[in-house]
């Protein structure tokens, strides 16, 4: 017997969350709180970066991966909302996933060579152009064309955080599932340990700031650093000799890697480079009495891997060669997709809104140096558009 067709019932509003949909459409859209990365409320300009850049850079980043789906942004009452909506009818799905698998199997091999050959060599040199502009010195004019660069830009990283992201979340669940394939289900969470302890950026970064933690080699250094309110860390470190010279390694530090922030989608926050709580924390905790260096545990992990490398490829050496080759190439992109997992969260969600953050404060410092605003900050409660124009009011 057929089963009825269920008509979709509208959610009602909320008496505690009232709003009104910008176009009926968006009452038909699969939206969800995307907490993961925007937890709280974001500000006005983020939202419409995000709807109109970040959005569009996304779906042609997917649609270049084969996959026949787009992304749609929404801000309802100041919360981030994200959809994922098909690209295509119905009626055409099957054959669309069909095409995505076929796209996603020849794109798992290559992806890793073309991060390294290809996109990050562009994405470098998006980041060279965005630090030798002038902001400060350049004219209205042309600080309107480095916006629209900018903007444009911030599209063509999403498309390519998407087109890449693609194979490397896919690369480590393949290669598990093929070693469950070969190994038995019993032993499935095994392939885990042959993908982890392989370097990337964001250890790296940790490590680096673990041996800035054992420059502060006295214990009247240490107890300044553990015992002052983080807010105050800077300021106390400027009082003795000592404190000054590790304050200037704290600050050769940030500028390799302050670019950062500790949030993905929100321009309104300041990276680490600006506030360097989040980094004086981590310091304080790399300063306990007891604290473990994670250069020795991540030594640990390699020697860990290395070891069920070496005993899977005994294990298999009696199999036919393509098995054998099969195994290699998805433990090798599994393995890049655990790296590439971090290195473009750097060089794109950090680094990236990094950029565009600070192309935004000339405005708001144009602004409040011109009475527009309060603060330069201010701008962020600003909705993007046609009121970058207002640069024209405030030229001296």
């Amino acid at each position: 017997m057929a089963q009825a067709e269920i008509a979709p019932t509208p959610i009602p509003v909320p008496p505690d969350f009232p709003f009104e949909w910008e176009s009926p459409e968006d009452a038909d859209m699969p939206l969800v709180h995307d907490r993961q990365h925007a937890p709280g409320p974001i500000t006005p300009l983020t939202g419409w970066v995000c709807r109109h850049y970040w959005g569009r850079g996304a779906g042609a980043g997917l649609a270049a991966a084969g996959q026949p789906i787009a992304l749609q942004i929404r801000v309802i009452n100041t919360h981030y909302y994200l959809g994922v909506v098909p690209t295509v009818p119905p009626e055409q799905m099957e054959e669309a996933g069909r095409k995505a698998e076929e796209s996603l199997k020849a794109a798992i091999p290559v992806f890793a060579q073309r991060w390294e050959e290809e996109w990050l060599p562009e994405i470098k040199g998006y980041h060279d152009r965005w630090e030798s502009f002038d902001l400060a010195g350049a004219s209205v004019e042309d600080l309107l064309a480095h916006l629209d660069w900018t903007l444009e830009t911030y599209a063509r990283l999403w498309h390519i955080h998407f087109e890449v992201a693609v194979p490397f979340l896919v690369a480590p669940s393949m290669f598990t599932d093929l070693y469950e394939d070969v190994f038995g289900s019993a032993e499935a969470l095994d392939a885990y340990k042959l993908l982890q302890g392989v370097e990337n950026l964001s250890f790296v970064a940790g490590a680096d700031l673990w041996s800035l933690g054992q420059r502060a080699d006295s214990e009247e250094l240490r107890s300044l650093i553990r015992g002052t309110p983080t807010a105050e860390v800077v300021e106390a470190l400027q009082t003795t000799a000592k404190g000054g010279e590790f304050l200037g390694h704290l600050r050769a530090y940030l500028d390799e890697w302050g670019t950062r922030s500790d949030t993905v989608v929100e321009l309104a926050d300041p990276s680490w480079v600006e506030d360097p709580a989040p980094a004086i924390d981590n310091l304080k905790n790399y300063l306990a009495d007891g604290a473990s260096d994670p250069i020795e545990h991540w030594n640990l992990l390699v020697k860990e891997r290395e070891q069920f490398v070496a005993e899977a490829r005994e294990r298999i050496s009696g199999y036919p060669e393509p098995v054998r080759q099969q195994f290699e190439m998805f433990m090798a992109a599994g393995q890049d997709g655990q790296r590439l997992q971090e290195d473009h969260n750097w060089w794109i969600d950090q680094k990236g809104n990094h950029q565009v953050r600070h192309v935004f404060l000339e405005f708001g410092r144009r602004f409040a140096d011109a009475g527009v605003i309060a603060d330069p900050e201010d701008l962020f409660y600003l909705d993007g558009g046609d009121r970058w124009k207002l640069l024209e009011l405030v030229e001296p």
